[in-house]
């Protein structure tokens, strides 16, 4: 579902019964919930697709030649899901190189980045030695 049309499918608060009585979540929180739900399940493939690709190496020099090229590659799907929730709004300035930049920018890649550093690092210290 796109963002325009999620925006108006999931724009709306929700009350759930429980125990304590009916709570009313805002539509604002329902929002962030659908998108929040929607893009774990897209960040969850491309856990998946890297560590198949991961799994693929056979020695340290491929986790040094391919890991960030790889990563790239698993992530773009959903670099791609962004651009096309953007164009669904009528965002039409925000481009692949854009959308990554910002990601980086804004620390979202700095778990695969620094744990890519530490490996590599510790490869190339083995490799002096």
């Amino acid at each position: 579902m796109l963002m325009n049309e999620l925006l108006e499918k999931e724009s709306h608060s929700v009350e759930y019964s429980c125990s304590v009585g009916a709570v009313n979540i805002p539509k604002e929180r329902n929002l962030y919930t659908v998108l929040r739900r929607k893009y774990s399940n897209l960040a969850k493939e491309a856990v998946s697709q890297f560590s198949a690709l991961y799994d693929s190496y056979t020695n340290c020099d491929d986790i040094l030649r391919k890991s960030s090229s790889d990563f790239q590659k698993s992530i773009c799907p959903v670099i791609d899901e962004i651009k096309k929730e953007l164009i669904s709004i009528e965002r039409y300035d925000w481009d692949y190189d854009t959308i990554y930049q910002y990601a980086n920018e804004h620390g979202y890649l700095n778990p695969f980045y620094e744990a890519s550093d530490s490996v590599c690092d510790k490869i190339l210290s083995v490799n002096e030695d």
